[in-house]
């Protein structure tokens, strides 16, 4: 939506998105509120409530008759608002037909003791409004209903519910709502495009890693994007990288992290390699289907001048040689795949992969940004990827979006979240996002792991170590942990072989 210079105030943004609410055609505003319903029914934090806190819709709201009579249908209890003077209560509802029409026409419950019911922080509470924002901003309807029922739960000691604003895409404010000191953020919003966790501190994902998964083109592109600033970060401390480092094993962190969210079995493990001739010598990343990744960089102290364009020569530093993919699914042998590194830039490396070892035709862009003290300012990136069906005239309209997108490094500097960097590059497809996906640097190392690993070596070697009579120390490549072993440990290894 265009939005001008000036701040809008709350009455202006108010107008404004209820007058896009009410301009959708009525066919699309059924079929996204049919969609929307699906991605609430979905939701974890829902079939974990006891109690769902819903309302009645009025006119061109999103609407609820079904999501209440299918979660009614399914044992869970549903309670819903009465409005009395300035004062708003839920009641407890068997049926959608106990509804009759109160204030302002809107359909409410009878009100009676019994049926009263007050939340817990367990419970979910979905609510509607004018508007909404990314960072869980919501403007109501200038009532003040809500806002003054949570504030009178938190004056009783109650912690309020988990909130989620429901509205259509179009109510999305992306400038960010004027906010009060009365009003309540919600920790979720739904869209028919998605669910975004709101980017707040307190319900986390405002400072954590994730990934997003999306479809677009009604479902002939698959999508996926992530930030990943603080496991880069991570690494960079773990390692103590140099900036080429740090930005080379960032990009494969990432790319890792997505394509291990790709993987569906819980023990399905993915393991990338990066080997060429540039003085880094070498890249190796693994990741699991929880999107866990770990990883580490042959020589982390490369040090190179910038590239012709100014930026971190990465491709100098990879130089010439392999891209290999390890994909351990469960079955008697791996998949493996391999490719000639096209520019050592990681990004066209993996998609020229996905093209010649899974015939997948894909887009892949990664980036990370350091700061003037060497730390990460921000890392991430997107894979998008063509479904066999997919029809010629999206090939071609990707293809030329593709083109006209801007840098990576350039949409992550200007702080794009990634459902906002997938909102970017799809535009025109209608991208649809399915869900978010925490990710994070992961290590599992253990001194029993490492026992395994010496004790793979050679029984001459054990012996040598056991004749110099002095403690070793082994450590992990991907976290740098050093876990020692005393004579007698190595000696119980060397029987163990024997």
């Amino acid at each position: 939506m265009e939005q001008g210079k000036r701040s809008a105030t709350k009455t202006e943004i108010r107008k404004q998105c209820l007058w896009y609410r009410d301009a959708m055609e009525p066919d699309k505003r059924a079929k996204a509120g049919r969609i929307i319903k699906e991605r609430v029914l979905l939701m974890e934090r829902l079939k974990e409530a006891e109690v769902i806190f819903l309302y009645a819709a009025y006119k061109s709201e999103v609407p609820t008759k079904e999501l209440i009579q299918e979660l009614l249908a399914s044992g869970k209890r549903v309670a819903l608002p009465k409005i009395n003077g300035k004062r708003m209560d839920f009641y407890e509802i068997a049926a959608w037909e106990e509804l009759l029409p109160g204030y302002q026409g809107i359909l409410e419950p009878k009100a009676h003791e019994a049926a009263l019911v007050l939340p817990r922080e367990s419970d979910v509470m979905l609510l509607p409004g004018a508007a909404f924002d990314n960072r869980g901003g919501r403007i109501g309807y200038g009532g003040g209903y809500y806002d003054r029922y949570l504030q009178e739960l938190e004056a009783a000691g109650r912690k309020q519910p988990y909130l989620i604003g429901i509205c259509y895409y179009r109510q999305l404010w992306k400038d960010g709502l004027p906010t009060e000191e009365w009003d309540r953020q919600m920790d979720c919003i739904v869209t028919e495009k998605g669910a975004l966790l709101a980017m707040e501190e307190r319900n986390g994902y405002g400072n954590k890693d994730y990934i997003v998964r999306a479809t677009a083109a009604d479902g002939q592109i698959r999508a996926f994007a992530a930030t990943t600033r603080n496991l880069t970060e991570q690494a960079r401390q773990m390692h103590q990288t140099s900036p080429i480092a740090t930005a080379a094993l960032g990009r494969l962190l990432t790319a890792g992290a997505m394509m291990g969210s790709m993987m569906k079995g819980e023990q399905d493990l993915l393991t990338i390699q990066v080997r060429g001739d540039g003085p880094i010598g070498g890249i190796t990343v693994t990741a699991d289907s929880k999107a866990r990744v770990k990883g580490y960089v042959n020589n982390p102290l490369v040090m190179l001048p910038a590239n012709a364009e100014g930026k971190l020569d990465v491709g100098g530093a990879v130089g010439k040689g392999m891209l290999q993919v390890i994909r351990d699914i469960g079955l008697k042998e791996p998949y493996v795949g391999q490719v000639d590194l096209i520019s050592g830039e990681i990004a066209e490396d993996l998609t020229c992969y996905f093209a010649v070892s899974e015939q997948v035709p894909s887009a892949v862009a990664l980036g990370v940004l350091m700061n003037k003290d060497n730390t990460v300012r921000q890392a991430g990136g997107f894979i998008l990827q063509l479904m066999p069906f997919a029809d010629e005239e999206i090939i071609t309209k990707l293809e030329q979006k593709l083109t006209e997108v801007t840098r990576i490094s350039s949409l992550l500097d200007e702080g794009m979240t990634p459902e906002e960097i997938l909102e970017y590059v799809l535009a025109s497809f209608e991208p649809h996002i399915l869900e978010q996906i925490p990710c994070s640097y992961y290590c599992n190392c253990s001194k029993e792991r490492v026992e395994k690993a010496i004790a793979s070596i050679g029984k001459k070697d054990l012996q040598e170590m056991i004749e110099e009579g002095k403690p070793i120390e082994a450590g992990c490549n991907f976290c740098d942990k050093k876990y020692e072993f005393s004579v007698e440990e190595l000696k119980r290894l060397l029987h163990g072989r024997a």
